[in-house]
């Protein structure tokens, strides 16, 4: 699993729950800030992520304005996940 395909996948989870083709999201850009994402809709991804990698995560991490943008919260989501690997 690579961050590309994690940032991807999150991509691709935005795109289809607001309508939006995945080439209008910005994978650096604030995904509270544009709409993209609410507090329910960040427990929903989480739990999408954890189905897609079979894996826990830490929601108290992922949840928080330090991850803001898909590339941000791809990273994080990435080190999670090499840790439930190991």
């Amino acid at each position: 699993m690579t961050k590309e395909n994690i940032a991807a996948f999150i991509c691709q989870w935005i795109a289809k729950q607001k309508g939006l083709n995945t080439d209008d999201i910005d994978l650096d850009e604030n995904f509270f800030q544009a709409g993209w994402v609410d507090s329910l809709g960040m427990f929903r991804l989480i739990f999408e992520l954890e189905g897609e990698f079979n894996c826990t995560l830490d929601q108290s991490a992922l949840f928080c304005s330090a991850y803001p943008s898909v590339n941000m919260l791809a990273d994080q989501v990435f080190l999670q996940l090499n840790r439930c690997t190991q």
